[in-house]
């Protein structure tokens, strides 16, 4: 999981990447997930009261994408992004 840092990446990105055509179903599930989670960030957004939803969620699902990347590198890493996210999400939230 991101939080303990045991983590070797978002299993849904690397899915997508490990099959790469976008016409196979293991790529397709994975694009349609990461869809349904831009709608949940942008539903979360749109409870917030924030101007543009849709934006606030995918740079959001950045952020994210972001963390699970530093969780494969290990501790020290994403301690740092960790940091970086909290900032970068509260900014978002008071643009």
């Amino acid at each position: 999981m991101v939080a303990s840092g045991a983590d070797h990446g978002c299993t849904f990105g690397l899915a997508a990447q490990e099959f790469p055509d976008p016409a196979h179903p293991v790529h397709a599930a994975a694009r349609e997930h990461k869809r349904l989670v831009r709608l949940w960030l942008a539903d979360l957004a749109t409870a917030a009261g924030v101007a543009d939803p849709e934006d606030i969620a995918s740079r959001a699902q950045l952020v994210l994408d972001g963390l699970y990347a530093a969780a494969a590198l290990g501790p020290e890493d994403l301690a740092r992004a960790r940091s970086a996210a909290r900032r970068s999400l509260a900014s978002l939230l008071h643009e």
